[in-house]
């Protein structure tokens, strides 16, 4: 994330979260319920990420609710003190994460289901959401999400697919550390994948990190460089995108 301002103008200089040389604590919760295996070895891939970067210590949880996924985060922030980055990885839609069991996150629920989570991350910690959609059109979850917890969201504009023909230990979620030593996505190394589907002939998407080009090229994937966009939309608290 390269700025934090709107205008192209702009100069704004990003204060780091963490002094120098001390640890960054993230916390990962993912989808125990996965039913079409998107998340599968998603630990194994952030691991991986994070033993690139320096200074990041990251937990990990499966999480079947929204009350496992409120308290989680909360017992996290009791027990090491206020975090540095927060990832959700779960099934979305534009307007809600889906947990599982009993009520989603939506768009509706979310001042009270979030309460606490906002104080539980350092100031301008981001959110990172490996899920589908939640970051499309003007009115999605992710804008409301950055609202409620004060703190920036980094999401997804459509589908966010992992290349389930690489194996786990070699995929890479892209993750990197900004000018600030703020986590965030790579956009740039993010691409947009189309392949026929076989039972109906209509393109489907595939959304795979630049380390993998040349397996899902090899795989039947084909590049289209005009129908390449960004991946991840990131947005700020008052509900608008961040321009970089």
């Amino acid at each position: 994330m390269g700025s934090l301002c709107l205008g192209s103008a702009c100069q704004h200089t990003l204060t780091p979260l963490v002094a120098q040389g001390e640890t960054q604590r993230v916390l990962v919760l993912i989808a125990e319920r996965d039913p079409v295996g998107s998340f599968d070895g998603l630990e194994t891939t952030l691991t991986n990420n994070f033993a690139q970067l320096t200074g990041i210590q990251a937990s990990y949880h499966r999480i079947a609710n929204l009350a496992a996924l409120r308290n989680t985060v909360l017992d996290t922030r009791r027990t090491g003190g206020p975090l540095a980055g927060l990832i959700l990885a779960f099934h979305g839609k534009s307007n809600k994460l889906h947990l599982g069991s009993g009520p989603n996150l939506h768009q509706r629920n979310l001042s009270s289901a979030c309460e606490g989570i906002g104080e539980a991350l350092l100031p301008g910690a981001p959110v990172i959401l490996y899920s589908c959609l939640t970051g499309e059109g003007d009115d999605n979850l992710a804008a409301d999400l950055a609202t409620t917890l004060d703190r920036p969201i980094i999401a997804p504009s459509h589908f966010w697919l992992m290349q389930t023909a690489v194996p786990p230990a070699q995929r890479i979620a892209e993750l990197h550390l900004d000018a600030a030593g703020r986590l965030t996505v790579d956009a740039n190394k993010f691409a947009l994948y189309y392949k026929n589907r076989m039972d109906s002939g209509k393109d489907r998407h595939l959304i795979a990190p630049h380390s993998m080009h040349t397996l899902c090229l090899q795989d039947g994937f084909h590049r289209r460089p005009s129908r390449f966009r960004p991946l991840f939309q990131r947005f700020r608290p008052n509900s608008s995108r961040i321009v970089h």
